[in-house]
């Protein structure tokens, strides 16, 4: 589709890669903190619920406020990065910390919902900016 003849198509922005690689090093925090055993100050459930709610609410901020052009596109490839870096830290870090490997790779079938259930966080979180977007270009 073109605006007139002779002129190019429209195309639709690029995703920005290096902001996908970021923001899908968010969640990386909430192993970080289970690590370092600060759940047990406040509990394990109530910590996994805060930190994801703050990587949600970091995610729809930078891409919501930000502008970022495909912001569903941008956050569900944003939490596709973070199942991938799991992965990969559980199959470098496990051996170091325990002798032997564990996480998905060791399980293989845990590959799916490690990546699948970021995937969908990352949709929603993208559809959340994606109003967010929507409501900041309404005229008030």
């Amino acid at each position: 589709m073109t605006d007139r003849p002779g002129t190019c198509p429209r195309t639709r922005p690029a995703v920005n890669w290096l902001l996908v690689l970021g923001l899908g090093a968010l969640p990386l925090l909430q192993g970080l903190v289970r690590h370092l055993d600060l759940p047990a100050l406040i509990g394990a459930p109530a910590a996994a619920a805060m930190l994801t709610v703050l990587v949600t609410v970091a995610w729809v901020a930078v891409v919501g406020w930000g502008r970022v052009p495909r912001p569903v596109a941008t956050l569900t490839l944003a939490g596709l990065t973070a199942g991938i870096y799991t992965i990969v830290l559980s199959a470098v870090l496990s051996p170091l910390i325990t002798g032997t490997l564990q996480g998905p790779l060791a399980f293989p079938l845990a590959i799916v919902p490690v990546l699948l259930v970021p995937t969908v966080w990352g949709l929603m979180a993208g559809l959340i900016a994606l109003a967010l977007q929507h409501l900041r270009k309404a005229p008030r």
